[in-house]
């Protein structure tokens, strides 16, 4: 039996939180630039990403012991390699949990890629994360990213395939706001 992945409520865990951090403060311009940016970065929007950013925008990856820094014009351009993808790909994060104040979004919990696998089906890799993003105004001015490769784990999906893009912007992109 063939299953169609992501699942659409772990894609959406995310995207609630935002939702719900949104609907306690409607005017919190870098909750809606980070979603924002976690839309386009889904699909591999390459775009989409770069109107999120700042010109100057810088990334600061913590990764194995080592810091990693780089620009707005490598992170659009990493992102559309993974929209590039042959056999395409999806990215999102599954949130733990989700703070923000005026200028600051900030969480942690797992980075979610899945890409066609070279024997057929796809292969997931689920990372822990840990990011705080800073935004001013309408635009991400700068991310610190903390990453843990040696604790990813990777699955193969021998009868799995991918959903369709334009079916999960359809579920993302128009998530009711929560009730109070």
């Amino acid at each position: 039996m063939t299953t169609v992945e992501p699942e659409e409520s772990d894609l959406l865990s995310a995207f609630r939180l935002i939702d719900e951090q949104l609907a306690a403060a409607p005017q919190a311009g870098n909750l809606v630039v980070f979603r924002e940016r976690l839309i386009a970065e889904l699909v591999g929007d390459a775009d989409r990403v770069a109107a999120t950013l700042a010109p100057d925008f810088s990334l600061v990856t913590h990764v194995g012991g080592k810091t990693l820094t780089s620009g707005r014009d490598q992170l659009v351009a990493s992102i559309q390699r993974l929209g590039a993808a042959p056999g395409g790909a999806l990215m999102w994060l599954r949130l733990e949990s989700l703070v923000a104040d005026r200028t600051t979004v900030a969480g942690h919990g797992f980075l979610v890629t899945l890409t066609a696998a070279p024997s057929g089906g796809l292969r997931r890799t689920v990372g822990p994360l840990a990011f705080f993003v800073t935004s001013d105004g309408p635009l991400i001015t700068s991310e610190s990213l903390y990453l843990d490769p040696p604790a990813d784990e990777t699955t193969v999906l021998p009868d799995a395939t991918l959903a369709d893009r334009q079916r999960c912007l359809d579920l993302v992109g128009g998530l009711p706001q929560p009730t109070r």
